[in-house]
């Protein structure tokens, strides 16, 4: 059993509510469009084991597998600046949101940044777990000017989006706000 001051904060994916909020987070991540179907199977489950057996953990799973290929990559395509990550994902999913979550856990002293610049608009979450930088400044600040752009959130937790052509001018600012120099340096 998991309680307040028992679990780590990993845990709490591991209980059987936070495989049915993984499941529900993966069928949107797979395709937004599949939420109203989702939420019409959580409504009439009668147990989150029903939702787990529902057609929708094929989802979970191969989101899952798309998760993990992700962090497998960070450690050597992540540009680590100091206390700043900033990851350029490549994936056809819109996986950026859990993956900055789950490397935000894991590296709570730590900036995280995961971009998803496969299209445009490209698509940013950033994640700081112990507040000292706060990411929604960060990100609001980084896309200052940008035509057609947005940002917004909480201190430890926020994203953005802004149109493909200004990619590298908002990894100078990231780069430039937490004083490290551009380039990858790993």
């Amino acid at each position: 059993t998991v309680t307040p001051k028992s679990y780590e904060p990993n845990d709490l994916f591991q209980t059987l509510i936070g495989q049915v909020a993984s499941t529900i987070s993966s069928t949107e991540v797979y395709n937004v469009k599949l939420v109203p179907k989702c939420f019409d199977a959580f409504y009439t489950a009668k147990g989150p084991q029903d939702i787990l057996d529902s057609p929708f953990g094929k989802y979970k799973l191969l989101i899952d597998k798309e998760l993990q290929k992700a962090l497998d990559l960070f450690e050597t395509k992540a540009e680590k600046h100091s206390d700043t990550y900033l990851y350029d994902l490549k994936s056809k999913y819109r996986i950026h949101s859990p993956l900055s979550t789950i490397l935000g856990l894991k590296y709570p002293n730590r900036t995280i940044l995961v971009m998803n610049s496969t299209k445009s608009p490209v698509s940013v979450s950033a994640r700081r777990g112990d507040q000292k930088i706060a990411v929604n400044t960060l990100l609001e600040n980084a896309i200052k000017g940008f035509e057609g752009a947005n940002a917004g959130g909480h201190t430890p937790a926020a994203g953005a989006g802004f149109p493909k052509k200004y990619l590298k001018t908002f990894k100078q600012r990231i780069c430039e706000a937490s004083k490290i120099p551009t380039g990858n340096t790993n």
